[in-house]
């Protein structure tokens, strides 16, 4: 899918998308998008691999099995991997682990050509569209920032000499919301997620890989529900 020259919103609550902000010679800022440095979940994760309270949620050798996985996106036993995963469900975040997993598994399977979802940038289409995922937002959070991009042609950029990847998925987050851990519900609701399928209300998110060029950037206040 050519995404070149269209316009997309995200609102960055960790400040990520400052800290990977890149200038042009022309003075333009941009992003290059295609690794966790981005996302905010993985980070999270990445980040708090020796916080042993977190890792009370599952066993050591295991978080450290999450924790590699998460940045290779591989594993030598990715059954088992799941399998321990599933059992050391105790609370929202050890669900999503072992939810990210299986998507990210059916995905290297089935779908990959498409962008992870532990190294993309999530967008939004429309600026209301975030309306939706600001919920998600510590109430603790004072503020957040959001932005507006363009996406641009990769082939006129190269990073080290390397060409660019652009690579964009637009997918139904409703199918990521099943509280089940059964396998098979799962993966079944992946494939669905990873073919674009849309359920009966979806909840529309743009999965990116390439080159955004920054147009307009807000701090605006988080309103508590």
């Amino acid at each position: 899918m050519n995404t070149s020259n269209s316009i997309y919103f995200h609102y960055d609550k960790s400040g990520l998308v400052a800290d990977n902000i890149n200038r042009s010679q022309t003075g333009n800022s941009f992003i290059v998008t295609g690794s966790e440095s981005l996302n905010a979940f993985p980070m999270g994760l990445l980040s708090l691999e020796n916080n042993l309270v977190v890792k009370n949620i599952m066993p050591d050798f295991i978080f450290k099995e999450v924790c590699e996985y998460f940045r290779s996106r591989n594993s030598n036993n990715i059954g088992e991997l799941i399998s321990n995963c599933r059992q050391y469900v105790r609370d929202w975040y050890s669900a999503r682990i072992y939810r990210e997993i299986v998507f990210e598994n059916v995905r290297i399977q089935h779908f990959s050509e498409l962008p992870s979802r532990l190294s993309c940038i999530f967008l939004c289409e429309y600026e209301q569209d975030l309306d939706r995922w600001l919920k998600e937002i510590p109430k603790e959070l004072e503020t957040y920032f959001l932005y507006k991009f363009q996406a641009q042609n990769p082939d006129n950029f190269k990073l080290n000499n390397l060409p660019v990847r652009e690579c964009c998925h637009v997918a139904d987050a409703k199918y990521l919301e099943n509280k089940s851990l059964d396998i098979g519900q799962l993966e079944l609701n992946a494939f669905k997620y990873w073919e674009g399928r849309n359920s009966d209300e979806p909840l529309v998110e743009i999965l990116y890989y390439g080159i955004l060029k920054v147009l307009e950037v807000k701090q605006k206040a988080h309103t508590k529900p």
